[in-house]
């Protein structure tokens, strides 16, 4: 594993790039919101790495992503991780 700072990027979360896809990650109160949340940061990825509008990006999304819940803790806590993973195009 390598982390690197890339200093302009604009993205406000990490993202994770591996040799067939690249993932971002959303967390919230529920799983919807965590989903909500990783599909944005993917959506703002997709805008900036290919130069995609958000129109497309969503497009692009709806189509080739996939939502999968990381985490979900015990429903007094009210805590849950999502992934959106999308395959490199």
């Amino acid at each position: 594993m390598r982390v690197e700072l890339v200093k302009g990027e604009g993205i406000r979360r990490p993202w994770i790039e591996l040799p067939d896809a690249w993932v971002t990650t959303g967390d919230g109160p529920d799983i919807a919101e965590a989903v909500r949340v990783a599909a944005e940061e993917m959506a703002r990825f997709l805008m900036h790495r290919l130069g995609l509008s958000a129109d497309e990006a969503y497009m692009l999304l709806s189509i080739r992503g996939d939502a999968r819940v990381s985490q979900c803790a015990e429903p007094t806590m009210l805590a849950a991780t999502a992934r959106m993973i999308m395959p490199r195009l």
